[in-house]
């Protein structure tokens, strides 16, 4: 009896099964197996197939082909457009009518005229190359990974690393980081700020360049987050999103997207709210060996409260198809309450001292910056306005606890800075397609002003300096197809750059530039096949010292600790080369080498005293490095995906102009890094990041860097239909900040840091509106065009 009763419940299993596959059959959904091949047969690894909608083109499913080439789509409807595409063969669009009858291998045949664009795609860790740019796909990786804004993306690109909140290229020293292809003219921590208030299903795609375009006026590689433009016209889209933080301190952070388009307008706007509280630790411990023995410690405590707003305003009026007018206004004022507590103790043969001490800072900054560009054809023009205002007070408290003595230093600062720029390019094909010329003319005009009055006791200082910059550039590029898998990009850029640095109570100038610059830049791209993609750079170009740098104030640390600037600092030349190995269009190798003369970094110097320390910017003679680094995207099991980066790097400093020092070392580093995205469940979108790296110890300037690493871990689940929760925990072990020493000239020095950066993270994501949508990609458009109204 009871076997009967199994095999009546097989028979209705089995029928079930037959059922469900039945009614899949009629509702019309396919099954698509098929692949891509070339003209001699052989199969194309890391092609683009995706699946358009035939009425608007959207994209409906994406891959990439496999080893043999091979593709293959689940629960497709009968009507589509079938889009094939790879480097330097010619893209091929079929429509799924006849084609889905025997699903026939794709041809693609190669390209003779220029290196084709990969098609972006859903399919993760697909990348692309284009003339000197690779493209990576963040809109596939955007739906599998716990971040939720745009920043936390860069962790999963091939070829960038994310470190200490700081983002690079392999193989490159210095990033510069845009936002739809525009400069942004905000600092480093302020761009970084934007794309973590930018939700990540915001981002289409992300592109870096080895070289950056001269259009961009920028040198070194450059990043570029390409935001999704175009909401169904009347409608709009947005996000909410907050989260609340603990370290040692609480902090928090809240949010808000909006987009809309109406008529000829798209508007986007952004708000944002950040309070971040810290309490960081570090303790200096210098030994000397004078004629006097002794040792001075420095214990410090430092608690930082800072508040910060972010408002975004960025209209864009659409005048006709091949035109528009761009404006973004941000606003970032931002109020700091700093307090260091420091307990002192020098201990020398003929005497001790023992000293506690307040430092008290207040600041109180605004950050303007008005954007403002036109765009007709292959002609794009406009200008950028930034105001930047920052008063900070300062006093410090000093008491001997040995003979009770007191003491009062207060300071009063301010800084004012000015920047404008104006520029305009253009782009234009020539050679009946095979090339394109790109020229342009950039101006800019800086004034930093600052002031600075100091009571200590009885005694009063006034200083008033200026710094005055003047930089007028011209480039010319041109982007020409040598061979049919070769293509190149040839560039000069001739630059005049006056410098100047007043010291308004003394009367007195120096210039600190006053010249000009040529710079060249070479950029090869060579498809040998479809697996197998070389590139070759070469570049060169300045680097100019900050005002802060310049300025030769003193800024009180501790009793026994100052930072001071250096109005005699040289400009920095850089130069550069790179070979680049891209393996099936996802593996990345890098050997790379730079030259830096007059390098320009930061060092603890003996004061007069011989123990207290001075922080001072210099310029070290020469500085060399060769690296070599290697990508490796994969997936180990199903539903995870990964990225791998080694970087091994040697590095020499050599100085001996100065009269005090000489430096001369070698050092050979490593880094290490994993980053993993682990999808728990597709269905009720829960995923969970865990990422991690290792850096060996490295010089930096007279410092010795010793070995650091990190750990993070983040976990994203929806928990309504348009919210989802965050759980994150940054730095788990609190080890991401190096230990560092110091020793020359008898000199030994300590510092041992437990900076606040283990932080626990629990938030959420609410989005409202329609979904935005790129109506066309920019990917596809001529350089000039990339900046049109999609």
């Amino acid at each position: 009896m009871k076997s009967q009763n199994i095999d009546k419940c097989l028979k209705i299993c089995l029928i079930l099964v037959v059922l469900m596959s039945f009614t899949q059959i009629l509702i019309g959904q396919n099954l698509i197996r098929s692949r891509v091949i070339i003209a001699n047969g052989d199969p194309l690894c890391g092609a683009s197939v995706v699946l358009l909608n035939p009425v608007d083109s959207v994209v409906k499913k994406g891959t990439i082909t496999n080893e043999q080439g091979d593709f293959n789509f689940d629960n497709v409807s009968n009507e589509f457009l079938l889009h094939v595409s790879f480097v330097g063969y010619k893209t091929k669009m079929i429509n799924s009518k006849n084609w889905l009858k025997d699903q026939a291998p794709v041809l693609l045949e190669e390209s003779q005229n220029r290196l084709q664009e990969v098609k972006i795609t859903k399919a993760r860790n697909a990348i692309k190359i284009e003339e000197n740019r690779i493209v990576f796909n963040a809109e596939g990786i955007a739906e599998t990974r716990a971040s939720t804004n745009a920043f936390g993306l860069l962790n999963y690109v091939p070829g960038l690393m994310v470190q200490n909140d700081q983002v690079s290229v392999v193989g490159a020293n210095r990033v510069t980081v845009v936002i739809n292809n525009k400069i942004t003219n905000m600092g480093m921590d302020q761009v970084i700020n934007f794309l973590k208030s930018t939700p990540s299903d915001q981002v289409k795609n992300i592109e870096y360049y080895f070289v950056a375009p001269k259009r961009f006026n920028v040198h070194g590689a450059l990043i570029n987050v390409g935001l999704k433009q175009g909401i169904e016209k009347g409608k709009y889209s947005g996000t909410i999103s907050g989260d609340y933080q603990r370290g040692r301190e609480d902090s928090y952070n809240g949010n808000l997207n909006f987009s809309l388009s109406k008529g000829n307008l798209d508007f986007q706007a952004i708000l944002n709210h950040e309070s971040v509280k810290k309490e960081d630790r570090q303790a200096i411990s210098t030994r000397l060996k004078t004629d006097e023995d002794g040792e001075l410690t420095q214990l410090m405590t430092t608690n930082s409260d800072k508040n910060k707003q972010l408002y975004s305003l960025n209209p864009r009026f659409n005048i006709n198809d091949s035109s528009y007018i761009d404006v973004l206004y941000s606003f970032i004022p931002q109020k700091s309450k700093v307090t260091t507590s420091s307990n002192v103790n020098l201990n020398l043969s003929s005497q001790s001292q023992n000293l506690s001490s307040d430092n008290y800072s207040r600041g109180e900054s605004d950050y303007h910056n008005l954007a403002l560009s036109y765009s007709l054809k292959n002609v794009n023009a406009g200008f950028v306005f930034i105001n930047y205002k920052d008063p900070t007070n300062q006093s410090v408290y000093t008491l001997d606890n040995i003979s009770n003595e007191e003491s009062l230093f207060t300071s009063e600062s301010k800084q004012d800075i000015q920047q404008l720029n104006a520029f305009i390019n253009n782009a234009s094909k020539i050679i009946n397609g095979n090339a394109s010329l790109e020229y342009g003319l950039s101006y800019n005009n800086i004034s930093n002003k600052s002031w600075n009055n100091e009571f200590e006791n009885s005694d009063f200082t006034y200083s008033k300096f200026k710094l005055k910059e003047n930089r007028a550039n011209g480039y010319l590029s041109l982007t020409y197809q040598l061979l049919p898998k070769l293509s190149s990009v040839f560039a000069i850029e001739l630059e005049y750059d006056k410098l100047e640095f007043s010291d308004l109570v003394k009367q007195s100038n120096i210039d600190v530039v006053d010249d000009f610059f040529i710079f060249p830049a070479i950029d090869l791209t060579y498809v040998a096949s479809a697996s197998h993609i070389f590139k070759a750079n070469l570049t060169s170009f300045s680097e100019y010292p900050s005002f802060w740098d310049l300025t030769p104030n003193t800024w009180t640390l501790t009793p026994f600790a100052n930072v001071q600037g250096n109005p005699s600092l040289k400009p920095q030349r850089n130069y550069n080369t790179q070979l680049v190995y891209i393996f099936k269009g996802k593996y990345i190798f890098v050997v790379s080498g730079d030259f830096y003369q007059d390098w320009i970094t930061q060092v603890p110097f003996n004061g007069e005293d011989g123990y207290s320390i001075t922080y001072q910017s210099i310029n070290i003679d020469k500085n060399y490095t060769g690296s070599m680094a290697l990508v490796i995207p994969f997936s180990p099991i199903n539903l995870v995906s990964s990225k791998f980066t080694a970087s091994l790097s040697s590095n020499k400093q050599k100085d001996s102009s100065h009269e005090n020092y000489k430096i001369d070392k070698k050092n050979v580093n490593y880094y290490f890094g994993l980053n993993n995205s682990i999808t728990i469940s597709k269905e009720k979108e829960i995923f969970a990041d865990l990422n991690g790296y290792y850096a060996s110890g490295r010089p930096q300037g007279l410092y010795d860097l010793k070995e650091s690493f990190c750990f993070d871990a983040s976990f994203r689940m929806k928990i309504l239909k348009n919210a989802s929760l965050l759980l994150s925990c940054k730095d788990i072990f609190r080890s991401k900040t190096p230990k560092a020493t110091t020793e020359f000239e008898q000199q030994y020095n300590h510092f041992d840091f437990n900076f606040d950066t283990r932080q626990f993270k629990i938030g959420f994501v609410y989005n409202f509106g329609e979904k935005i949508k790129m109506r066309k990609d920019d990917s596809e458009l001529e350089p000039s065009k990339r900046f049109m109204r999609n």
